[in-house]
């Protein structure tokens, strides 16, 4: 009788455990020869405010336009490259603020060792945690930069300072922090509302 009244909790601690490890590893992408990442993008903005804007992508990865309202999050899973140059950025836009940033960057990735990078905006800035889903280890990491105004835009400003990584030309500004050259134009374009490279 004393056996089978311990096979009992024993197997119902094992259920939960698959259980618990197939919830976790639907978080993780299927990577081979390198380390697998999750990105995640939060608002945390007040109710009734301005949605979040965001533009993510990589040199490979356009993960394209999104909105979020309070709350929302936006996630994406990627496999590291195996030279170690995986780079990702995204552009945040609230009401009248922006913020260009890296949002993994693999010669930083000590940052993000849980696998787990999760960002979040608030009214005060944007906030960094490595894998605490709870957000309540929140280091604060940038504050907002004011939007260049509608049709207000000096090219040769957001251009004035370029780096080139062999690959890729990356744009290191005010308001812009090394985002492509492809990334720029379209936010340019974005912003401006002209289609002023067909002229």
């Amino acid at each position: 009788m004393g056996d089978k009244s311990i096979i009992i909790p024993v197997l119902f601690f094992y259920i939960c455990a698959n259980y618990l490890h197939v919830l976790v590893a639907q978080d993780e992408p299927d990577c081979y020869f390198t380390d697998g990442f999750s990105v995640y993008v939060f608002n945390k903005l007040p109710p009734n405010s301005a949605p979040l804007k965001l533009h993510c992508a990589s040199k490979d990865d356009d993960l394209g336009n999104h909105t979020l309202s309070t709350n929302q999050h936006f996630q994406w899973k990627f496999c590291e490259n195996v030279v170690w140059s995986t780079l990702y950025f995204c552009h945040l836009w609230w009401d009248s603020m922006q913020k260009a940033l890296e949002t993994f960057n693999s010669l930083k990735r000590e940052e993000c060792d849980t696998g787990f990078c999760l960002w979040v905006a608030k009214t005060d800035g944007i906030y960094f945690t490595n894998g605490s889903i709870t957000l309540s280890s929140l280091t604060k990491k940038f504050d907002w930069d004011i939007s260049h105004a509608k049709n207000d835009i000096d090219v040769k400003e957001v251009l004035r300072g370029c780096i080139f990584d062999g690959m890729n030309v990356f744009i290191y500004s005010s308001g812009y922090e090394y985002i492509t050259l492809d990334l720029l134009l379209y936010d340019l374009y974005t912003i401006s509302n002209q289609s002023w490279w067909s002229d």
